[in-house]
């Protein structure tokens, strides 16, 4: 088993979450890659991604399990020459199982391309379900700095950009994913640094 750093970027941005599993699974087949299925009447590619970016967000930060027995050292390479430049895998480790971190990220860093006003509180405007919103976001917010700022991500989670209405003026188009955090016990852990990807990333 395998988890693949991978980033999402140029045209990629704009392809739905179950658009970007069909591309892996092409991605896997043309490359020649054994990823195992399951089992049933209806079988698919054991492949487990962290959660989806909102369309229009690139990130550097993507993650995504996969089920085969070749090693992460052959695999990356292989994955790379035959996947498109917005989809390029940046680092691969082996695991023993699955890390389920659709479940396990709870905070995400983003990098702006604006500067972001530090405040007290942030008050969010947005529009949701063709209503517009006001909502205090502070409690969801963990870190800024003048242009990155660490937000709740996962079963409790901050769009970056509802978060840009309360301290800047950046579009979805200007901003990047590019850390994803988990806890390990009460502190946020870098997930490259937990599961050793940076010691496993391409040169």
């Amino acid at each position: 088993m395998i988890l693949l750093k991978f980033k999402k970027t140029d045209n990629f941005c704009f392809i739905s979450h179950i658009d970007t599993l069909r591309h892996f699974q092409r991605i896997f087949r043309r490359a020649g890659i054994d990823v195992r299925f399951s089992n049933g009447f209806n079988p698919h590619m054991l492949i487990y991604f962290s959660s989806p970016l909102p369309l229009g967000l690139a990130s550097r930060a993507e993650y995504v399990t996969v089920c085969t027995d070749m090693k992460a050292k052959d695999f990356l390479p292989l994955y790379n020459k035959n996947c498109p430049e917005g989809l390029m895998g940046i680092a691969a480790v082996d695991v023993d199982e699955n890390p389920n971190l659709q479940f396990r990220v709870v905070a995400a860093q983003y990098d702006f391309f604006t500067p972001l006003e530090k405040k007290e509180r942030y008050i969010a405007s947005y529009v949701k379900k063709g209503e517009s919103v006001t909502e205090d976001v502070t409690e969801k917010v963990f870190e800024v700095d003048e242009h990155t700022a660490v937000l709740a991500s996962g079963a409790v989670n901050l769009r970056p950009e509802r978060f840009a209405t309360a301290c800047c003026r950046a579009t979805i188009t200007e901003i990047l994913k590019i850390r994803q955090y988990i806890l390990n016990g009460d502190k946020l852990v870098d997930v490259d640094e937990f599961y050793h990807l940076n010691e496993n990333a391409l040169s």
